[in-house]
């Protein structure tokens, strides 16, 4: 699990804000991925953090976001690899378009046990 983790987060991290694809981004996206049962032993010392690619950040994907069931007065969040919360809103319908850069990420309903994790691009609709 974790080699296809890691595989998976060299082809798809975020990079940081100077367009570097460091083991803190490596990490937190392995960790992601591999989720809490099973976490990644993966130690990053930032003052000798390695560079393992450089790479400009990528044009936004538009993603389908489908709350099921919709109630209103729901707060979307979403957060990247990093889990850094990118996004926060609040829909008035059950079908929200949101444009993403390429990444994993995670939908959670504030307050609310609903969350998942997803990857863009994706041909499918992510339903919370």
């Amino acid at each position: 699990i974790f080699t296809s983790a890691f595989l998976e987060a060299m082809a798809h991290a975020l990079p940081d804000d100077q367009g570097r694809v460091n083991g803190r981004e490596v990490a937190d996206y392995v960790h992601l991925a591999v989720g809490m049962e099973q976490p990644p032993e993966f130690v990053v010392a930032h003052s000798k953090d390695v560079v393992f690619a450089q790479r400009r950040h990528a044009d936004t994907v538009a993603v389908g976001l489908r709350l099921a069931p919709y109630i209103g007065g729901e707060t979307v969040v979403i957060s990247d690899s990093r889990n850094d919360e990118v996004m926060r809103t609040d829909p008035v319908e059950a079908d929200v378009t949101v444009h993403l850069e390429p990444g994993l990420y995670k939908v959670a309903i504030d307050g609310a046990d609903r969350s998942i994790l997803f990857k863009v691009p994706s041909d499918d609709e992510i339903t919370i």
